[in-house]
């Protein structure tokens, strides 16, 4: 059985390098991960996650909250978070919350199997978002704003973009115009609504 030591023995590096490349790769030169890797793949060296997990207390692996895969927009935003994600050395686990894996995140978010959680579509009564709070997990915002929520929120400039599909329409020369808006409950439909309501008027 292939064992680190092993590996660090081929790579030319200290088991304590190996275990880095495993749990914080960002913190090597990408020459010395690039040899570790090498090494791992030429003798067929699989890390157990399980014993690597109660070792750090880390899984090296962060859990995305999306509500619609057939919505367009998330296809593209998951393709780079896993990009970026991989990069960093995490695995990526994605919960399609209004698909039917509620439960799935639910049950990770509180038994700790992650070791932080990305919500695309995040609402102040989101129970998967309650649950990382309780749990104290790391979270980021992606696409919404919980007001209050300490934590890194990422969103566009929704207001502006309403505002701006006002113009348009007013240029347009339209006068008699409807509005029809998302759920009150997230922030994206809050916003655009106001920006668009507070143009025409």
């Amino acid at each position: 059985m292939v064992t680190s030591r092993d590996v660090a023995e081929l790579a030319g590096v200290s088991q304590a390098t190996v275990s880095r490349v495993m749990s914080s790769p960002a913190k090597l030169s990408p020459a010395t991960r690039a040899r570790v890797q090498a090494a791992m793949e030429t003798l067929g060296y699989v890390p157990h996650a399980g014993a690597q997990a109660m070792k750090t207390r880390r899984t090296n692996t962060i859990g995305v909250v999306v509500a619609d895969l057939t919505n367009p927009f998330y296809p593209e935003v998951l393709d780079e978070l896993s990009r970026e994600l991989d990069t960093a050395g995490f695995r990526v686990v994605i919960w399609n919350a209004g698909g039917g894996s509620h439960h799935d995140a639910l049950k990770a978010i509180r038994e700790h199997a992650v070791d932080g959680v990305i919500f695309t579509t995040a609402t102040e009564d989101s129970v998967e978002l309650q649950a990382a709070i309780e749990k104290k997990s790391p979270i980021v915002l992606i696409n919404r704003v919980v007001e209050g929520l300490d934590c890194d929120q990422v969103t566009s400039s929704n207001t502006e973009g309403g505002a701006a599909v006002a113009d348009y329409l007013l240029d347009n020369g339209r006068t008699r115009v409807a509005f029809i808006g998302g759920a009150e409950n997230a922030s994206t439909s809050r916003e655009r609504a106001r920006g668009f309501l507070d143009r025409m008027a």
